[in-house]
């Protein structure tokens, strides 16, 4: 019955939402000129994308067709319903950037509302889809294990976006910031910048079309791979969906939280969807109460450890923004030493969340935590969408010369790097219970007792799992190297000749970065393929276990080392603009940006589609 109250609830809220988003202003000719050119720039490079991305899609759906019908169709659809989440979230990003810089000039709630609850339509959005498609698909074929060719069909989409999207976001956002700001001296977002619209049109296609499709895949895999424990013990499979409903309604709670006038209301929502998801657990789970507190709680406690070590209020960042005035070599290593330090409470948190889920309910305990941090899934992505309207919103204000709009706009997007931050915590945390509920899941479908590392070929895999993040890092980074260099020369040969051209340095972004997406996913799954062919599929789950604890730690360190540098130049540039020191902060904001926005957030995906072609390849092989 809850199923059904939820559907309802979130189908009522995206027909509400889009009449009264349609009631508000749209903005002058300048403020629509640039949000359109952001848009189109995002449409091509989101075009190009699926046009390659479709041929992988139909190419190995044809290859699963050869062993199942059945996988290959949830595969079909998973890939689908990831591309169209992801295109959604893109469409209404670049419809919202410019009407929150309208409702800005009004007052900073007006611009904060518009901007998180057009996240929130993409995170009910993709909540309702990700439900609906699992309750069918489970309808037609009747066993959970089918479900996971809808899991990798997300998986795999959601890796491509998230790598091509987060190389061209990073690319574009390193070459304006190298060109404009150290090299000319322009401030944030100048329109004498050819590399600004490029810039702006990556936190569409990278941080909105990317997590979108990311954190769908999280949600449904965690719950297909809980629905398959609970298959194997005998129980109730629908307890996940059950969860997820309570999710979305509780979700939809925070509409209420928003309507303060307070620009943290933002944060607040996140605590008051948490509240309203225990309390209602707690009457329709009551038996999975505790592994469900656990979960949200971990999920928050880590959510919260990223804002100290990130956000410019703690001690961290303004010890990194200190570092700057000694040179930018010492920014970095300020920056880097933070992002090590601060893997210390996730990692804690996530092992006592693991602990007790299983000493409360084995191993499915620990997938009903991962279900319970996804549960929230609504509230967080719309809270990370949010920090990328803002950001698009501040720049388009700053291009338009829209004074107030870009004073009460920046102070959203400042907020947005806060709540972009949490949700990195979250999507890190619930990747890693995630994975381990898959890995359950490969323990029971494989037929193994125990994963014995003693094993020499066990011991070979798990040393190669914790590689693969290394080297998936390794050519993550190297892409945003080698497109900001072209997008660089492109920039400074514009500067010489004095003609402006912003579609330039979107071409060059996308062209690289869809090639260079190609070449990093591929390898990394053919080294997967070629563990389970050479060594067995058995040691497929040292390898799963290998690359978890790895990528968690690189994960958690990308994400607050480069957050924290991000968030220590921002403080500069409040009040050392243009200074010397501001531009070794610029250095450090390089260097930190392709961490936390680039190799950072695909990892967690990664290690989950690790996860899922380990459970294919033992299920049809």
């Amino acid at each position: 019955m809850i199923i059904l109250v939820a559907l309802v609830a979130a189908i009522v809220f995206l027909v509400i939402f889009n009449i009264w988003i349609k009631s508000k202003k749209t903005g002058n000719k300048s403020m629509n000129d640039f949000s359109k050119k952001i848009r189109e720039g995002s449409k091509t490079f989101l075009k190009i994308e699926h046009n390659v991305l479709w041929i992988l899609i139909l190419g190995i759906s044809l290859i699963i067709l050869l062993f199942s019908y059945a996988f290959a169709i949830t595969f079909f659809f998973g890939a689908l319903l990831s591309l169209v989440i992801g295109r959604v979230g893109m469409d209404v990003a670049t419809k919202a950037n410019v009407l929150t810089v309208v409702a800005s000039k009004k007052s900073v709630h007006s611009g904060m509302k518009i901007a998180y609850l057009s996240g929130l339509r993409v995170s009910i959005f993709a909540m309702f889809f990700g439900l609906i498609a699992i309750i069918i698909l489970q309808s037609l074929f009747g066993d959970p294990k089918i479900l996971y060719g809808f899991a990798f069909g997300a998986s795999l989409v959601a890796l491509f976006m998230r790598v091509g999207g987060g190389i061209f976001t990073k690319s574009a956002d390193l070459s304006a910031d190298l060109t404009g700001k150290i090299e000319k001296g322009l401030p944030e977002d100048s329109p004498k910048n050819p590399a600004v619209i490029a810039d702006l049109v990556g936190d569409n296609v990278g941080d909105v079309a990317g997590m979108s499709s990311d954190l769908f895949e999280s949600y449904v895999a965690s719950i297909i791979a809980t629905m398959v424990l609970l298959s194997a013990l005998g129980m109730n499979i629908f307890v996940p969906l059950t969860l997820a409903a309570i999710g979305i309604i509780s979700c939809l709670v925070s509409i209420l939280v928003v309507q303060q006038k307070r620009i943290y209301s933002v944060l607040d929502s996140l605590l008051v969807a948490g509240i309203f998801i225990l309390g209602l657990s707690y009457l329709f789970l009551n038996s999975f109460f505790m592994p469900i507190l656990y979960g949200l709680v971990g999920g928050v406690l880590i959510g919260f450890s990223v804002f100290y070590f990130t956000s410019i209020k703690f001690a961290p960042t303004k010890r990194i923004a200190k570092a700057a005035e000694s040179g930018a070599a010492l920014n970095v290593l300020a920056g880097l030493s933070n992002g090590l330090l601060s893997t210390i409470v996730p990692v804690i948190v996530i092992s006592l969340v693991m602990v007790l889920s299983y000493y409360f309910l084995g191993l499915l305990g620990i997938a009903i935590s991962a279900v319970s941090m996804l549960s929230i899934t609504g509230v967080v992505l719309a809270s990370t969408i949010f920090g990328s309207i803002t950001d698009n919103a501040a720049g388009i204000a700053e291009l338009s010369g829209s004074k107030k709009a870009k004073i009460n706009s920046s102070k959203l997007d400042s907020l947005g790097n806060t709540t972009a931050a949490i949700g990195k915590g979250f999507t890190i945390s619930s990747a890693a219970l995630t994975v381990l509920t898959l890995l359950a899941s490969f323990i029971v479908i494989a037929e193994i007792n125990v994963i014995d590392i003693l094993q020499i070929e066990n011991m070979a895999a798990l040393f190669i799992g914790g590689f693969i993040p290394f080297l998936f890092s390794s050519l993550v980074i190297g892409a945003v190297g080698r497109t900001s260099s072209k997008i660089v020369a492109n920039v400074r040969s514009q500067f010489k000749s004095g003609k402006l051209d912003y579609n330039a340095p979107i071409e060059i972004a996308t062209k690289n970065s869809i090639r260079e997406m190609l070449i990093s996913v591929l390898i990394v799954i053919v080294l997967v393929f070629a563990v389970g062919s050479l060594l067995g599929s058995a040691v497929l789950g040292s390898l799963i276990a290998g690359a978890v604890v790895s990528a968690f730690l690189l994960s958690i360190f990308m994400a607050n080392a480069g957050g924290s540098l991000d968030n220590a130049k921002k403080l500069i540039e409040e009040t050392r603009y243009g200074s010397v020191v501001h531009k070794a902060s610029v250095v450090g904001d390089g260097v930190g940006d392709s961490l936390k926005d680039a190799a950072g957030p695909a990892l967690n995906i990664l290690i989950k589609l690790i996860a899922i072609i380990s459970l294919l390849f033992v299920l049809l092989m």
